[in-house]
């Protein structure tokens, strides 16, 4: 049995171009790995049967969770008997939240049954399983700061100084990827210009550095797909005095603190909107909603 962290991601900044012809858009994002994590738990079995489990009723088990499709493509990739695996998710990272739960999860599985069945691919190679699998996959491939590209399969691990502390807000609300996208060609929004990477590098650790060039294209779509939020977001904005970004397509918001400190005296007022809950050990709810205390990966 080999067992490892999934950690959650946040877009620190996210450009979107116009739809492709292969129905993908092309983006450009700066994207950081945070403490907040799923944990994957693979054992080899003597079959070719692959057995998902999870925690939270809502996680599909099925050929629609990316993990088993990881596991399958890995499998298949193998060449003569197949092996099989029983997957175990403990899951803290809410569904459809823009934090990238399920992309991290399929690129552990992979990485921690390319071990367990001893087949030693290089990194390359579970890229290329990964980008079949989903856009995100790639990026989990890796740990620290990435620029993604591309439809964000193409990653660059870059070496940054970041805040230490991020506070997530969550409002336990699922934004469906492809109906932001959906939203987002139909407002036909400018692509914002993406930070090149020497300008990022200079920014240094200072939080407030960077949520002014921190940005996401998808703000607007996803306010326009999901209602819903439009007055969740503008009441925590009211409260909040530093700047909350949008994460991925939704529907996680976030800022960023330079000490523990200044990310409890944030948890402390997003608090009071609808008394939203605070837990670091106990799998919550996605449906309700709750702020969080996390470390960025540097």
């Amino acid at each position: 049995m080999l067992e490892a962290a999934a950690p959650a991601k946040i877009n620190l900044t996210l450009s979107v171009g116009p739809r492709r012809a292969d129905g993908y858009h092309e983006i450009e994002s700066l994207v950081v790995q945070l403490s907040l994590a799923d944990t994957v738990r693979v054992t080899p079995r003597d079959d070719a049967q692959i057995r998902l489990s999870a925690d939270a009723t809502a996680v599909p088990t099925d050929e629609t969770n990316l993990a088993v499709r990881a596991a399958r493509q890995l499998a298949e990739n193998r060449g003569g008997d197949r092996p099989g695996a029983d997957i175990v998710l403990t899951k803290r990272i809410p569904i459809g939240a823009g934090l990238g739960g399920g992309s991290s999860d399929a690129a552990t599985t992979l990485m921690l049954l390319n071990r367990a069945w001893a087949l030693d691919r290089p990194l390359d190679e579970l890229h290329a399983i990964g980008a079949q699998i989903g856009s995100d996959v790639p990026l989990f491939l890796h740990r620290g700061p990435c620029v993604i590209r591309g439809r964000g399969e193409q990653v660059e691990p870059i070496d940054l100084r970041l805040p230490p502390f991020g506070v997530l807000l969550l409002p336990g609300i699922e934004c469906a990827t492809a109906a932001v996208y959906g939203a987002f060609d139909q407002l036909a929004a400018e692509k914002s210009a993406a930070p090149d990477v020497e300008s990022l590098i200079a920014i240094g650790s200072d939080a407030d550095a960077w949520l002014e060039v921190a940005g996401n294209d998808l703000e607007s779509a996803a306010l326009a797909a999901h209602p819903e939020l439009v007055a969740f977001v503008a009441s925590a904005r009211e409260l909040c005095s530093q700047r909350l970004v949008m994460s991925g397509s939704g529907s996680t918001f976030f800022t960023l603190c330079d000490t523990r400190d200044e990310a409890d005296d944030c948890v402390a007022v997003l608090q009071t909107l609808s008394a939203l809950p605070t837990t670091d050990r106990v799998p919550p709810s996605d449906a309700a909603p709750r702020v969080e205390v996390v470390t960025l990966q540097q």
